[in-house]
Parts: C-alpha cells; sequence; structure tokens
C-alpha cells in the first residue's frame, strides 16, 4: 500500500469521528429508494467510502503523499478504515 502507516491512521482516526451508526443506517435504509446519489450508486459500500473519505477532507484531513496516490491507493486505505454496509 502506497499509504503511509501514518496517513492510515489519522484516516482512520478522522473517519471514526465521522462513520457513526446513524450515518451507516441511512445508507443502508436508502440503498432501494431515498437519496438518489446513494440509490444510483453501482457499488453502495465503495459510494459510503468516498462519502467518508470527502467529508474527512472536508474537516481538514490529507495524505501527505497525495500527489503518489491514485483512486485504488485511496481506495485501497479506505477498505482498511471503513467496513462494509451489511456488518453493522
Amino acid at each position: 500500500m502506497k499509504v503511509t502507516p501514518t496517513d492510515l491512521e489519522n484516516l482512520r482516526a478522522t473517519i471514526a469521528e465521522i462513520n457513526t451508526p446513524e450515518r451507516r443506517l441511512f445508507y443502508v435504509l436508502h440503498e432501494k429508494g431515498g437519496s438518489r446519489e446513494v440509490v444510483t450508486a453501482k457499488n453502495i459500500n465503495k459510494r459510503f467510502r468516498w462519502d467518508m473519505y470527502w467529508i474527512a477532507v472536508m474537516n481538514g484531513f490529507t495524505f501527505s503523499n497525495i500527489d503518489e496516490l491514485n483512486d485504488a491507493h485511496i481506495d485501497t486505505a479506505l477498505r482498511n478504515v471503513v467496513d462494509d454496509l451489511k456488518k453493522l
């Protein structure tokens, strides 16, 4: 993984603050009928991971080596940090 261990732990801590049971429940309940953006996602878990990432970014998170990362690298880190929605 190209994401540094420090960045991974910072990402984990930032997302832990926003990955609430209520937010997770919203995505589960709206997977079939609800928010259009959530419903039209091909992969609800990937959509949820990336929404968590962008909320973290809006709250000040950034990778120290962001110029070296592509979406696949970031998604690998997100899969390590964010559990699938079905694992409530």
